[in-house]
């Protein structure tokens, strides 16, 4: 069966296609309907897709005998969607789209906006997409991938402002989460992050201790990283929540999330393990630590001016946290008010974690 050629000549598949138009104005659809109901199903039946060039505006228009003006406005909302792009000059029409677009977190952001959701909503959301990617990145990751992780911690490390850290904080995160191979975790967590952009720098801003709050989360941030490089799967996991959980208290003491004590000890453990001069109590057990539990599990340390942090490179000894320590350490901080809560401001405290 033939699609309808440009200059008017009906096909058997025109013809089909005018009777079901005729179908949906006899139910009340308008020609914006029409035209939106047609891509759409042309899409879903596999007939567009991705990378694809749709007909013009006139070739539509003519097959579907509906105007114009409808069909652009059912292609401007498929943009809107992500579903379209549109491009000008000759051979650069309307194509479907071949990468995920923003649509969700403009989505999301709207919603937030409107208090249909909410940031521990979106934060309990982003700890299981996350928790989930991070175990199957210690699975999948590719040397490439755990590279630019590593490069992006390393700039992090360096980072005087806020509005670049927390660039660089969404873009290790994603790229932890890409590295799973999951492209819909991807394009989920992506969303969250980008939603929670705004909130996030609002509350870092209001902090006292950004520097000392920085550099906890840039230490967390490796022990992720390492743990993934060692394919540690349950131990990556572990970190990836407990750093999320730890971040978040932090900026919104007020707004609990569900608690998880574990995950948040093993954030805190991390912490300690990674920090400038701990000692290095048993080299032995560097590299896989499966079995161990979170709080007083080996976190391998990676100094990023030694060659030998490159992927690929063999584990560095490994730092084993105090257990006993670290636990107290945890429990004192959540029990001690925030030293941001009366620096903040309400308003900014309303829409923020800080995602780490």
């Amino acid at each position: 069966m033939q699609a309808s050629s440009a200059g008017g000549v009906t096909t058997l598949e025109g013809t089909e296609r005018c009777q079901d138009c005729a179908i949906m104005r006899a139910r009340g659809m308008s020609g914006f309907d029409i035209a939106l109901h047609h891509i759409q199903s042309e899409i879903l039946s596999g007939h567009y897709v991705a990378g694809m060039q749709l007909p013009t505006e006139r070739e539509l228009a003519a097959s579907l005998a509906v105007g114009r003006g409808a069909v652009r406005e059912a292609l401007r909302v498929l943009q809107a969607q992500g579903i379209v792009v549109s491009g000008t000059g000759p051979g650069n029409g309307t194509r479907i789209r071949t990468t995920p677009g923003d649509a969700l977190g403009q989505m999301l952001r709207l919603h937030l906006a409107l208090e249909s959701t909410s940031v521990p909503d979106l934060t309990q959301t982003r700890l299981v997409v996350e928790r989930a990617a991070t175990e199957m990145a210690a699975h999948h990751a590719s040397v490439g991938a755990l590279k630019r992780a590593r490069a992006i911690v390393e700039r992090m490390e360096q980072c005087p402002t806020i509005d670049e850290f927390n660039d660089l904080d969404t873009a290790f995160h994603i790229a932890i989460v890409d590295a799973s191979g999951n492209h819909m975790l991807t394009m989920m967590s992506t969303a969250i992050r980008q939603t929670l952009a705004i909130p996030i720098r609002s509350a870092e801003a209001s902090l006292t201790n950004w520097d000392d709050f920085r550099d906890g989360l840039v230490a967390q941030h490796r022990a992720i990283l390492e743990a993934v490089t060692d394919g540690d799967a349950e131990r990556a996991a572990e970190l990836a929540e407990g750093h999320i959980r730890h971040a978040y208290a932090q900026l919104l003491p007020d707004k609990p999330i569900a608690e998880a004590t574990d995950a948040v000890e093993s954030a805190e453990a991390a912490v300690v393990a990674l920090r400038p001069g701990a000692a290095i109590q048993d080299s032995a057990h560097h590299g896989h630590s499966h079995g161990h539990s979170p709080a007083a599990h080996t976190v391998v340390g990676t100094d990023p001016a030694d060659p030998g942090a490159d992927d690929g490179a063999a584990p560095r000894p490994a730092v084993k946290a105090p257990a006993k320590k670290a636990r107290a350490k945890a429990v004192a901080a959540r029990r001690r008010p925030s030293r941001s809560r009366g620096a903040t401001d309400v308003s900014a405290q309303l829409t923020t974690p800080r995602a780490g």
